[in-house]
């Protein structure tokens, strides 16, 4: 458990084997390097936050996770398991892995950028109609209208040029 004082760690890692499924037959020394060293885990979503926006790609199972990746400007891909981390990836369009098929995992498959642009039209299109919902029926928002091209400010008339005097 990477983040936290030392003391949360080991009250973390005590929890875990003090827990009969976990300290009977899960959590064997390989386990237990891979959770003090390698798992991340904090009460504060801004330390994750800090986290994910120094990587290059999230891979998780957590939709709430991956998504604060792909908030962040991170591409991140989505192993499924259930039919609403499905459903989720399929409307926005974001790159996953059905951890269920008989197919095997390759990153090579996922890592390419023109997936995470199917992404950012998904997401600029569900904003767009999002907005456009809540404005018709009259729902306050602080939603940014990104379907339209900005109306540029009126001109301001110009201030009259100083006289020029000459000797």
């Amino acid at each position: 458990i990477v983040f936290g004082t030392a003391e949360q760690r080991e009250e973390a890692i005590t929890a875990l084997k003090a827990n009969k499924w976990v300290g009977d037959w899960f959590l064997d020394d390989e386990i237990e390097k891979l959770y003090r060293e390698r798992l991340f885990y904090s009460d504060v979503v801004a330390d994750y936050e800090a986290l994910v926006q120094q990587k290059d790609l999230v891979l998780g199972y957590r939709l709430h996770g991956n998504l604060m990746a792909l908030s962040n400007g991170v591409p991140s891909v989505y192993f499924t398991y259930d039919s609403r981390t499905v459903e989720f990836a399929e409307t926005y369009q974001i790159p996953s892995y059905d951890v269920f098929s008989a197919k095997p995992f390759k990153l090579e498959e996922y890592w390419d950028q023109g997936l995470f642009d199917k992404f950012n039209r998904a997401w600029f299109m569900t904003y767009r109609e999002m907005k456009t919902f809540l404005d018709e029926n009259g729902v306050a928002n602080k939603m940014a209208d990104v379907g339209r091209k900005p109306v540029p400010a009126p001109a301001r008339p110009r201030a009259a040029a100083p006289a020029r005097k000459v000797a």
